[in-house]
């Protein structure tokens, strides 16, 4: 039987190698026994969920060092999971399904399978998120927008050739986009990403000497709004972009602590090559970070690779970025990563890149037996990964496996604890959704990671 670990990793690495045009050598491994025994000084806990945050019933695995599995626990309907870890016992797997699409007349799901690397000091795990089958019965229909009119008529200081008028909704998500305003216009508030009228209308000078933000919450039942001179009350501050070297994109994102914990942000990256004036509101969000990247791809013998690399900053109130640098790791990382191919075990170091990364993460998507599967590990900055089994809860295969993606992400904050258990710990601490951005001591992120994907 194959190492079923190790011939995914090794699997992914010499494709990567391939495209590259280096050679590797994956021999096995053999692993011995160990013997279940319980030490009662540390408990592990940790917590399931759906994508509706209702509790998942997903299977628990309790690994030795060598990877076997040692206890196996189906959870029950509060998806709640502690226990006193084995003496031996030195991972945890927690595995379960994910939705992948409506394919056939039906829905489709995909194994997830989540991987801790080194609990055997106990501690919380945190929440896991799974997706359990859809009930397509009671689906309501979809909500329609509700519709606000802006009226800027008012507006008489504003003249098209000299100043933009923008707004967005807050808190903006992901595929939100700040909206330029040129006449009197009706604004959608979609119910199910909206949770009340709120908008952020800022109105910048073309030249970026000036800047004005007003941020205005309307009663559920408003269906216009005047917007004048007087409405724009915070003044809007210029930010000075120190940036990284290596940088090539960079955004801004910002919090709004005293108003409904909402998110504000510049929601498209900027290239550093075509800079324009950039200004924060410091009366409105009292938290305000800058982001910055540097991207490099290969494609190459039907394989894409992406290195990425990532740090946030903080925007003083007179803004002034408080420069957290970039990681210079990119190609140190994908020389790590190739070094591994040649290696008769997966013990990986990657200590040497940053001093600020304290966590790895892979990422595997693969299919075996007609199923699909999503596997991510998280350990510390330098670990091993034994070969996992997971007994029934996920058979090892025998059968060929189809790769089709890996990740490989290094991240960290700048003076977060050195030991693994302590960083466990201080994640857990960081305030939910990203109320975190108001705590001092997780501003400065970093992160670098290498994606390979197969073109099939």
């Amino acid at each position: 039987m194959h190492k079923y670990t190790q011939l995914l990793v090794s699997t992914s690495l010499t494709i990567t190698l391939a495209a590259c045009g280096g050679s590797s050598d994956t021999s096995n491994q053999n692993i011995g026994s160990s013997q279940n025994t319980v030490n009662n000084t540390s408990t592990v806990s940790l917590n399931t969920f759906d994508r509706d945050n209702e509790p998942y019933q997903a299977t628990v695995v309790l690994h030795d060092s060598e990877g076997k599995a040692i206890l196996t626990q189906k959870l029950d309907n509060t998806g709640q999971f502690s226990a006193e870890v084995p003496e031996n016992a030195k991972h945890i797997s927690i595995i379960g399904y994910r939705y992948s699409g409506f394919y056939d007349n039906k829905d489709q799901y995909d194994r997830k399978i989540y991987t801790e690397l080194n609990i055997e000091q106990g501690g919380e795990l945190g929440n896991f998120y799974f997706d359990a089958p859809v009930d397509n019965s009671n689906v309501a229909p979809p909500t329609d927008c509700t519709w606000v009119k802006v009226d800027i008529s008012g507006l008489t200081q504003v003249t098209y050739d000299n100043y933009s008028l923008n707004y967005w909704h807050a808190p903006v998500s992901s595929e939100d986009q700040s909206t330029p305003l040129t006449t009197s216009s009706t604004i959608c508030f979609d119910p199910t990403k909206n949770s009340n009228k709120t908008m952020l209308f800022t109105l910048t000078s073309n030249d970026g000497s000036y800047s004005k933000g007003a941020l205005i919450t309307l009663d559920e039942s408003a269906t216009s709004y005047q917007l004048t001179n007087e409405s724009f009350t915070h003044d809007g501050i210029l930010v000075q972009p120190e940036l990284s070297t290596s940088a090539n994109e960079f955004r801004t994102i910002s919090y709004i602590e005293h108003d409904f914990n909402k998110v504000a942000a510049q929601p498209t990256r900027t290239a550093t090559n075509n800079l324009s004036p950039i200004f924060v509101y410091p009366t409105i969000t009292e938290h305000n970070m800058l982001t910055q990247y540097a991207d490099d791809y290969l494609d190459s013998n039907g394989v894409r690779i992406n290195l990425h690399t990532q740090s946030r900053s903080y925007i003083n109130s007179d803004g002034q970025v408080e420069l957290n640098e970039l990681p210079e790791s990119l190609h140190s990382l994908s020389d790590d990563i190739i070094n591994l191919t040649q290696s008769q075990s997966l013990n990986y170091d990657f200590s040497h890149i940053d001093e600020r990364f304290y966590q790895a993460r892979w990422s595997f998507k693969f299919k075996v037996r007609d199923e699909y599967a999503d596997w991510s590990i998280r350990g510390p900055i330098s670990a091993n990964i034994p070969d996992l089994a997971f007994g029934d809860a996920f058979p090892t295969p025998t059968e060929e496996i189809q790769f089709s993606s890996m990740e490989i992400q290094l991240f960290g904050y700048a003076g977060a604890p050195k030991d693994y258990a302590q960083f466990r710990a201080f994640l857990k601490q960081r305030k939910p959704d990203w109320a975190f951005l108001t705590q001092p001591e997780y501003r400065q992120y970093v992160s670098s990671s290498i994606w390979i994907s197969l073109n099939n």
